[in-house]
């Protein structure tokens, strides 16, 4: 298997370099090229978590998140599409049997966008639902085969929480409506629901997600599959951020190596401004690694199959400060670097956009994040669904 990891790192890193050149093209539209993600299914890195008995290489999350970081280093919203479309053929195997068995019916990678917040609303009929209604922030949906969503049931008879559900997209609208400053290439999308029949194998309770114990997780061996849906979905999420801060610095270090002051015609490298940057820098990519690998270590650990509600919640909170850190490491660099760091060719100002749009992703708000952690620390309630 480490041969199969290696094969696949090694193919991320050349196609990273393919992006880092073609980056102004990238962040131009409003969606990833086509070439890219049809790079990314031939390449077999979609396929990374879907199961060996699907046609996946069942590698495991951190092979997914090292090859997520290698190209967030070029461009977190291309990165962000690339670990959505990874980490939901995880989401995949949490339906029933015959929902995966559609899904992966022509191959193991399918490309899947969608969002989990209820928003929707579901009419229960004779074999599933139809569902009315239209969501935003569908990252990746330009080049979706399936859409997931999540909605409530106003009407007939159904369970009283959260429903999430998938559908081929040819049974939606996809609608692009991504005009944004930020994160361009995810191609976050708008999908409407014109009455969509959904089939009853096609829906699990959402509740069951953030548990781990889902209908299709008992189809698999691997324990990655039954695992809380915060753990699996937050980690892989956490990776672009890491990969973006490494970017970043290097970015600096080779700019700064060679950069004159405009005013003063001095070499930056010889100013001591400069070396607290790429101290402070370096040492913040160096903890934003420790604190990701402990997130890692406690998402894969035997305890997390079964942690609950608390543990979920302070597993946000520290993730939300993982990305704070990251944010703020990614500003710093940017504000030491010039205005050529805001050329349209930079690096820099593509990073110092995408990771503080995305930073205000509801995974990872800070405020939020911290007040459902705070009350549980004061033994209140928590009124937070994780």
């Amino acid at each position: 298997m480490k041969m199969i990891a290696d094969a696949l790192i090694d193919r991320a890193r050349a196609l990273a370099a393919e992006i880092r050149e073609r980056g102004v093209e990238i962040d131009s539209a409003s969606k990833l090229p086509d070439d890219i993600v049809r790079q990314y299914i031939d390449l077999d890195l979609v396929s990374v978590l879907t199961p060996r008995m699907f046609g996946g290489s069942e590698l495991g999350l951190e092979t997914a998140c090292d090859i997520i970081k290698i190209i967030a280093a070029e461009d977190l919203g291309a990165a962000w599409v690339l670990a959505f479309y990874i980490g939901h053929n995880w989401i995949h195997c949490q339906f029933p049997e015959e929902a995966q068995r559609e899904i992966y019916a022509n191959g193991p990678s399918p490309c899947t966008a969608g969002v989990l917040a209820p928003t929707l609303k579901l009419r229960a009929v004779d074999g599933g639902y139809r569902v009315s209604g239209r969501n935003g922030w569908n990252s990746g949906a330009p080049h979706a085969q399936w859409i997931m969503g999540t909605g409530m049931v106003v009407e007939g008879d159904g369970p009283k929480g959260p429903i999430s559900f998938i559908v081929p997209v040819g049974d939606v609208e996809v609608i692009d409506t991504w005009d944004v400053q930020g994160m361009r290439a995810s191609g976050s999308w708008d999908v409407v629901y014109d009455d969509v029949f959904i089939p009853a194998h096609r829906t699990v309770a959402t509740a069951s997600l953030f548990s781990g114990d889902t209908p299709g997780s008992r189809l698999h061996a691997n324990s990655l599959y039954g695992r809380p849906l915060t753990l699996v979905t937050f980690t892989y999420s956490l990776a672009p951020f890491i990969g973006a801060l490494r970017g970043v610095v290097d970015d600096f270090l080779n700019t700064t190596r060679v950069r004159v002051g405009t005013n003063d015609g001095k070499a930056v490298n010889q100013k001591p401004t400069a070396h607290m940057r790429a101290g402070r820098g370096e040492s913040s990519y160096a903890t934003a690694q420790v604190l990701f690998a402990d997130l890692m270590r406690l998402a894969l650990s035997p305890e997390a199959a079964t942690m609950g509600i608390e543990g979920r919640i302070e597993f946000k909170a520290r993730s939300a400060a993982l990305v704070g850190h990251c944010k703020e490491a990614v500003n710093d660099l940017v504000a030491g670097s010039g205005a050529n760091a805001f050329r349209t060719s930079s690096i820099m100002q593509r990073a110092f956009r995408n990771v503080n749009m995305i930073g205000v992703h509801a995974f990872f708000d800070n405020d939020s994040s911290m007040e459902g952690y705070g009350r549980m620390l004061l033994g209140l309630e928590p009124n937070v669904a994780v």
